[in-house]
């Protein structure tokens, strides 16, 4: 189903088609969608009240078989939750006088043994229609959707009726009902976004001085930074995101969430969308005087025709519209995006655990993603590790870096998108841009300071996660998502100066590894194929045989070993400063996530952060000891990022096949 604006769409899609599927208002209270019982078929919602859970299940039975077990799946599902308020909403296709039909057939039957079975109630009422249809000039009729409940208070649902404005081109007719529920008993989900303060169309120019007063009046510029020690420092920070924070509040709009409608909807679409709905009634009402209806629904397919038709011009001319406004750095951020399916935000589901459980609850689902995101550091078992363990803790006999400068910090914040997530203190690049221009010798002696004491303060070491679902994948397991974790832009100014030196060093040292081609200045993956296509032509040119191998590390980022990188900090003589900042940068570092109404906070002692700017670099120094590893004659070895290509060459099969599996092993036993 297509998004639908100010609405949560809960749907389980597999490789059939969905048919069943939810939708909750925003806002109303906290929903988790139970991926264990649902399938195409048959969607199940919790929504919690008073502490007490209620399921929302909406149905769909198929006409002559069911194929896919769904009323077998329902009923499983009842019996495990027993206690629980049920209400269920679908399409049966049944009939049974129990529910108003004429006759009973045996889908009707199967359906009455699920109801008896699970005591549920019939909140049907009457016998007018749910399903209406014209075939053959006959006017067909049937009552094949019902409404059913379980261990539900007995006044709680009211005014059950079919209504025909809803669903005006369905042959469906729409069924309403009240759920009597005191609002202020429904749990609240948290707001996961990080922006509150909207600058878009801020004139910075014009508020310039305004800005700069305010902060100048609680802020304290006086104070003597170079002799902070790191609990003042840590006050300091506080403080100065604090002012910066007040300041905002008075001067900037606040994000606030509010209805939103299709971009491309206009007065065309309404009335062709008026027009459906006053033929559908003009329908009824001939068939009600037993009238011929053979005009009206010719007229009712040319309408329905020319309403969809109208649509998919409008919605595709929006798009390209878009598409043509966009710059060349937003074609590739933006467009390029839509243009690979990136997934649209999926409300919460629970979870299948690594153990083959499925998560029940939204705290439960909170810690499951952060455990399995980022694992804890395991107690050495193999001797190597324990050396390389202690040799990581030793500061390299290296000459420090000399002290940022007011342009490096300028240009490491200027870098950076406005429009990008902050973290959790809410302050946007562009803010942060602002103030170090105003104020550029605070924050120079700031990030020297903690240069100096190796010291990264605390706040700026919480990377608050959100998970982004992958394309194309199942939404019932971690590996289905990728998180990425929002850090304060402060933080990520003083990444981006630390990235930068060690980068130089690198760049002036050669000591990396340059069959490298992801997270390098100068390099792209048009390097690494042409890298790579050399290599196989020079081996066909020589006729020798050529087997090339793509290997994928699991959790590449998150499973990263800090002693591992401190090691190779030392083998490339790290500048002893640059070292020591960025073991305390690893030391009490947090990740936050907010999932639904729920929120979890868990400590790092491993991994880097998707979304920092120090992971890239960290993560090419672990994998630089596979690159530089020494393996068999004959053998290449690159990577792009995470993703690594070995290509093996010899004059014959046998013993192409045995440098491969060396090679394996050799590459196996480095990553271990």
């Amino acid at each position: 189903m297509n998004p639908c604006p100010n609405y949560n769409i809960y749907q389980f899609p597999t490789d059939r088609h969905v048919k069943a599927c939810i939708l909750v208002r925003q806002k109303i209270g906290c929903t988790l969608g139970m991926s264990e019982y649902s399938s195409p078929n048959l969607c199940i919602v919790q929504i919690v009240i008073r502490g007490k859970k209620v399921f929302l299940i909406s149905a769909y039975v198929e006409p002559r078989n069911d194929e896919i077990n769904t009323i077998n799946s329902l009923d499983f599902f009842l019996q495990n939750n027993p206690n629980s308020i049920h209400i269920i909403g679908g399409d049966f296709n049944g009939w049974h006088p129990l529910w108003g039909s004429v006759r009973a057939n045996r889908r009707g039957n199967n359906i009455v043994n699920l109801i008896t079975t699970n005591n549920l109630n019939i909140c049907n009422i009457g016998t007018d229609p749910t399903f209406e249809t014209v075939s053959h000039n006959i006017h067909r009729e049937s009552i094949i959707d019902l409404t059913l409940t379980c261990n539900s208070p007995p006044n709680q649902i009211s005014n059950w009726k079919i209504t025909k404005e809803c669903s005006p081109t369905s042959s469906h007719n729409g069924i309403i009902f009240e759920l009597h529920m005191n609002k202020s008993s429904l749990t609240r989900a948290k707001k996961l976004s990080t922006f509150k303060y909207n600058t878009q169309n801020i004139k910075w120019d014009d508020i310039k001085e305004v800005f700069q007063k305010r902060i100048s009046e609680n802020l304290d510029l006086d104070i003597n930074i170079e002799h902070l020690n790191t609990t003042e420092l840590e006050k300091y920070v506080s403080k100065l995101t604090s002012v910066i924070q007040n300041v905002c509040n008075k001067l900037f709009p606040q994000k606030g969430e509010h209805a939103h409608r299709a971009p491309w909807w206009n007065e065309k679409l309404e009335s062709l969308k008026q027009k459906v709905i006053k033929n559908h009634h003009k329908l009824q009402q001939l068939k009600r005087n037993k009238k011929p209806m053979t005009d009206a629904l010719s007229e009712k397919d040319r309408l329905k025709n020319e309403y969809s038709q109208a649509i998919r011009a409008e919605s595709t001319k929006h798009f390209k519209e878009f598409c043509n406004k966009q710059g060349k750095e937003d074609v590739w951020s933006v467009t390029n995006r839509l243009l690979k399916t990136t997934p649209l935000t999926k409300p919460p589901t629970t979870l299948k655990t690594k153990s083959g459980n499925y998560t029940s609850t939204t705290q439960e689902t909170a810690e499951t993603f952060l455990k399995e995101y980022f694992p804890e550091d395991e107690p050495d078992t193999n001797p190597q590790h324990t050396t390389i363990r202690r040799l990581s803790k030793k500061i390299p006999a290296t000459l420090p870096e000399p002290p940022f400068t007011v342009d490096e910090i300028i240009n490491a914040v200027s870098s950076m998108n406005p429009k990008k997530s902050p973290g959790l203190d809410h302050l946007t690049a562009d803010i942060c841009t602002n103030f170090i221009k105003l104020f550029p010798s605070v924050v120079t002696k700031l990030m020297n300071r903690c240069l100096q004491l190796s010291y990264f303060p605390k706040a700026w070491k919480v990377a608050y996660i959100k998970v982004i679902p992958k394309p194309n994948k199942s939404e019932h397991t971690t590996s289905s998502y990728r998180p990425i974790g929002l850090i304060n832009v402060f933080g990520k100014v003083l990444e981006k100066l630390i990235t930068k030196r060690l980068k130089h060093h690198l760049h002036i040292t050669g000591t990396m590894s340059n069959m490298q081609f992801g997270f390098k200045e100068q390099t792209s993956t048009t390097n690494a194929i042409q890298k790579a296509l050399d290599v196989i032509q020079d081996a066909k040119a020589k006729k020798l045989q050529v087997i090339a191998i793509s290997l994928d590390i699991q959790s590449a980022f998150d499973n990263a070993w800090w002693p591992a990188i401190f090691h190779k900090l030392n083998t490339v003589h790290c500048p002893s400063n640059l070292f020591k900042l960025l073991q305390n940068y690893v030391k009490d570092r947090t990740v936050r996530l907010d999932f639904a109404d729920s929120s979890c906070t868990k400590p790092m002692s491993r991994g880097c952060i998707q979304g920092s700017v120090c992971g890239p670099i960290l993560w090419n120094l672990v994998l630089d000891e596979l690159l530089t590893a020494e393996l068999p004659q004959g053998c290449h070895l690159q990577a792009f990022a995470d993703d690594i290509l070995l290509i093996t060459q010899s004059k014959d099969i046998t013993t192409l096949e045995n440098i491969t599996n060396e090679a394996l092993t050799r590459i196996t036993l480095v990553l271990n």
